[in-house]
C-alpha cells in the first residue's frame, strides 16, 4: 500500500501491506547499506495487513505508530484530515504489531511519542465535539506493555524533552507529574495550551478567555502559585 503520514481522507487509501520501505529513508545512511541492501524501490518488511494511515516512528527508529481502518467523523466544522482509528505499534526490525486503544485521532496531539522513544501517549474514545479523550501511556519496552490511565477528559498533552515529566489539560485544569503515574498536582484551571522550557524547569500555559486569557508559568519542582507573564 501506498504510506501517507498525513492523510486527506477525502483522498483515496489503499488497502495492503503497511511495509518498512517508508521508514528506510528515517534511518541514517549507513544502516541503509548499498544498492542491493533497503534500496529505494524494495518490497520492504511488512508490519500490518489492512488499511492504515498516518505512519509515526519514535525518535530512535525502533517502533513505527499507524491508525487502522480509521474512519472520518460525521461532525461538520472539525478538520478536513481529521480520522479516527485503531491505534497500533509495531516493532521496526519485525515482530507483530500491538493494538493500543480504539477511536484515536491522527490530529496534532492525538498520540505522540516521549523524547527518549519509551512511552507512546495517547487519546482513546477521541470526541471529535469537544477535542477529548481518555489519556493512556503505553511502554514499548515492557514485555507485555500495560498501558497506565492518566486522565478522563483530556484536550492537551505534552512531556518534557527529558521525559521525565508529562503535563496534560483534564477538564480544563493543568495537571503536571511524573512520567507515567504522577503523583500529578494540579497547577491551574482553564488552561488551553502549555509548554515546557528547554530546560524542563518550567512549564508556560495558555489561560482560556473564559479566565481573562494571559500567559503563565509554574516551576515544575516547586508546588508554588503561578505567575502571570503577559496578557
Amino acid at each position: 500500500m501506498r504510506l501517507k503520514p498525513r492523510p486527506v481522507p477525502s483522498a483515496r487509501h489503499f488497502a495492503g501491506w503497511v511495509g518498512l520501505l517508508a521508514l528506510a529513508a528515517c534511518s541514517p545512511a549507513k544502516d541503509r547499506g548499498g544498492a542491493g541492501e533497503h534500496a529505494v524501490g524494495g518490497a520492504g518488511r511488512p508490519l500490518a495487513t489492512g488499511v492504515a494511515v498516518d505512519l509515526r516512528v519514535t525518535p530512535d527508529g525502533k517502533f513505527a505508530a499507524f491508525l487502522l481502518e480509521s474512519v472520518k467523523p460525521r461532525l461538520e466544522g472539525i478538520p478536513p484530515q481529521m480520522v479516527l482509528g485503531e491505534l497500533n505499534v509495531a516493532p521496526t526490525d519485525g515482530g507483530p504489531p500491538r493494538k493500543l486503544g480504539n477511536g484515536v485521532t491522527n490530529v496534532p496531539g492525538g498520540y505522540l511519542f516521549s523524547g527518549d522513544s519509551r512511552w507512546v501517549l495517547f487519546l482513546a474514545g477521541y470526541n471529535a465535539a469537544s477535542h477529548s479523550g481518555e489519556l493512556q501511556a503505553y511502554d514499548l519496552t515492557g514485555p507485555a506493555g500495560e498501558k497506565v490511565r492518566l486522565g478522563s477528559n483530556v484536550s492537551y498533552l505534552l512531556t518534557s524533552q527529558d521525559s521525565e515529566r508529562v503535563a496534560f489539560v483534564d477538564d480544563g485544569v493543568l495537571k503536571l507529574g511524573a512520567l507515567p503515574a504522577g503523583p500529578f498536582r494540579d497547577v491551574a484551571a482553564e488552561v488551553s495550551t502549555a509548554q515546557f522550557s528547554p530546560d524542563g524547569q518550567t512549564i508556560y500555559f495558555k489561560r482560556r478567555l473564559s479566565a481573562a486569557g494571559g500567559l503563565y508559568y509554574a516551576s515544575v519542582q516547586k508546588a508554588e502559585p503561578p505567575r502571570k507573564l503577559a496578557d
